[in-house]
This record gives structure tokens, C-alpha cells and sequence, in this order.
């Protein structure tokens, strides 16, 4: 009996860890089975803030994407479902902050913790007692300026899996965000695991 458990829990693990998530790679939003790490990642981008007209477009397409994505997965909650956002800008900033290189990560959300995040974040009132602004679908798809032309990062606290995680902050118009976000080593990404917003301070940068 015991051994019959022994093998359940094994296959159960196995089960787990390569039929439990898929990744969204592309830009028309198909699903594709994630078979190791890094299998779909874009093509890295040059080192900098994107700032022309070139950096909005991106912005603008990854933004649709990220759309596409949460609407198509905003039922499934038996799988994680995975989106590449986009290549990781800025690494030499990133790296300096978690304390290893982060070249040829990319930045990738989860349904799941986008549903985390709305649900714990997106009631105003609640929000309002804290000093922070609800969190909207709206902010979710701003993932490529918060992450890959954040302001300032700064390592934050290690998770309870002992993943080192980083903390971004970006002024956009009249609101300041505070973006949290592991840096999974081994499968080179910059995963989101929640935000918070709250009204600019007067005199900050924009």
C-alpha cells in the first residue's frame, strides 16, 4: 500500500510540473505547451530606456497582447497560464539589484497572479484605507513600461521558496506604482507577482 503511494505521489509531482502551465509566446496570443525554459523568449532588445516612437508601438502591441491574454484565461483557474511580455530591458540595472546577470530573461505574467492581484488590490475602498488606488485591468497592461522602463529597482524581500525578488517603482502621469517581481533564475524570467498604486507625490519625476 504504501509503495502504490509512493509511486501516486510521484506521478502526481510529474503531472504537476510538466502539464500545469502553458505559455502564451506570440503575438497573435497562441497557446504553445511550455516544454523547458526559455523555449518561446523573444529576441533580446538593446540595453536602455525605449523612449521614441519605435518603444510606443511596442508598448502599444505588447499592451493588446497582454489584453488578449487575460481575457482569454480570465476563467481558467485548473492550469497557470503564462505570458511572455517581453525581453528584459535594462538587465545591467536589474542584475546590480538582485545581485546576479539577467541577461536574456524575460518578463512574463501568470493568470494567476493577475487574478491575484485585482482581487486584492482592485476594491477602491479598501485601497482608499490604505492610501493606495484600486488596481484595474488597465494597470496590468502597462507590464511592459513598469517592468522593462521602471524608474528605479531595488531588491525586495526573498519568497518563502527562497526566489529572490525585485521591486520596481515608475511615475506615470499623476500616479506612482510599486511593481513586485521574481527573478526566477533557472527559467531566465522576470515573473509579476503584484503591484500597488498610489497618487504621485508633488515634485517626483514623471
Amino acid at each position: 500500500m504504501r509503495s502504490n503511494l509512493v509511486w501516486l505521489d510521484a506521478f502526481l509531482q510529474c503531472v504537476n510540473t510538466s502539464t500545469s502551465q502553458r505559455v502564451w509566446s506570440d503575438e497573435a496570443g497562441r497557446k504553445a505547451d511550455l516544454l523547458h525554459p526559455g523555449q518561446h523568449a523573444p529576441p533580446s532588445l538593446p540595453e536602455g530606456r525605449g523612449t521614441g516612437a519605435g518603444s510606443t508601438k511596442r508598448n502599444s502591441q505588447a499592451a493588446n497582447a497582454i489584453k488578449r491574454f487575460l481575457h482569454s484565461t480570465q476563467a481558467t483557474t485548473a492550469i497557470v497560464e503564462l505570458h511572455v511580455v517581453a525581453p528584459v530591458r535594462n538587465a545591467a540595472a536589474i542584475g546590480k539589484a538582485v545581485g546576479f546577470p539577467v541577461v536574456g530573461f524575460v518578463v512574463v505574467l501568470e493568470n494567476s497572479t493577475a487574478r491575484h492581484t485585482i482581487r486584492r488590490h482592485g476594491s477602491a475602498a479598501a485601497e482608499a484605507k490604505r492610501g493606495q488606488i484600486a488596481v484595474t485591468e488597465d494597470d496590468l497592461v502597462l507590464m511592459p513600461q513598469l517592468l522593462c522602463e521602471f524608474d528605479l529597482v531595488e531588491p525586495a524581500e526573498t519568497t518563502k521558496q527562497g526566489t529572490v525578488q525585485a521591486r520596481f517603482r515608475k511615475r506615470i502621469g499623476a500616479v506612482e506604482y510599486e511593481v513586485f517581481a521574481e527573478v526566477r533564475r533557472a527559467a531566465k524570467q522576470l515573473a509579476f507577482k503584484t503591484m500597488l498604486k498610489r497618487r504621485a507625490r508633488e515634485g517626483a519625476s514623471s
